[in-house]
Order: structure tokens, then sequence, then C-alpha cells
């Protein structure tokens, strides 16, 4: 039987390969795929930018254990996003491209800042169904509520792996 901190080691190592996972899934779907091909390489890639965030928000958990509360725990993790910023900067759809950029020179405190501020206007629901009750008013709303979302990902995972 594994101790309880074996336990959680295991748990916070399986949430970037399940990101690795998607990632070489999506990249070998996008060889299959002339009109989907870009989306699932724009996917791959995003998920690796994911995968390499997850593991260094693991490596933090398992230094000291997170609270689970975005306010307290983002502080700790919110200077790892230079990476997944560059490659949404670089490689995502316009919106997206623009809502990464004017974060990307964010220090740690700033980032941390913005994404609780999402966080705390953020709609009720999940998924598609929160996606469609945004106003499509608000412009580059699209692209930060993407962004706010694929940067949240991999901690959001964490807490939900090591339940």
């Amino acid at each position: 039987m594994r101790s309880p901190a074996a336990a959680e080691c295991a748990a916070a190592a399986a949430v970037p390969a399940a990101f690795e996972r998607r990632a070489s899934r999506a990249r070998a779907l996008a060889g299959e795929s002339k009109t989907a091909g870009p989306v699932l390489g724009f996917a791959a890639g995003l998920y690796r930018a994911q995968a390499r965030l997850a593991a260094a928000i693991a490596q933090r958990h398992v230094a000291r254990s997170f609270s689970g509360r975005l306010e307290e725990d983002a502080p700790r993790f919110a200077d790892g996003f230079g990476e997944l910023l560059a490659f949404a900067a670089e490689h995502g759809p316009p919106a997206l491209a623009e809502a990464a950029r004017s974060r990307e020179d964010d220090d740690a405190p700033e980032a941390c800042a913005r994404l609780l501020e999402w966080w705390a206007r953020r709609q009720t629901g999940t998924g598609h169904e929160a996606a469609a009750q945004m106003p499509a008013a608000l412009p580059g709303f699209e692209g930060d509520y993407y962004l706010s979302r694929a940067l949240l990902r991999p901690y959001a995972e964490l807490l939900a792996a090591l339940e």
C-alpha cells in the first residue's frame, strides 16, 4: 500500500502525462485531416504547453500543497504562464493571439491579478454553454475567455486529480 504522500505525487505526475497524451492524439489526428489538421495541430501545441505548465504546477504542489483556493494558489504559479502565452500569441487564432500578446509582458503579480479578475467575472456554466452566454460585444472577450481557461486548466486538473 502506498503512502498518502506517494499517492499524491503519483496523482500530480499523472496530470502532465494526460496533457501529453492529448497532444499526441491531436497530432496524430491532425495528419489524417486536411480540413481539421491546422486546428488539431494548434490543439496539440497548446496541450504540450499545458503539459509543461502542469508539470511546473505539480512540482510546486509537491513542495508545498496548494490550498485549492485560486486567490491563494495563483501567485505560486502565475510566473509559469510565459510558454503558453508565447505559443498562443504565435499560433492562436486572431482573438486568442491578441489576448495572449496583451499578457505576454505581465509580471507574475499582474498575470495573477488579470486571472483573478477574469475568475471573478466569469459566468456560471461550463464549456460551450458558458461561452455562449458571454456577451459578444466585449472586445477581445472570446480570446481572453479561452486564454484564461487554458491557463487555469492545468491547475484545475491537478486539484481534481488530488481529490
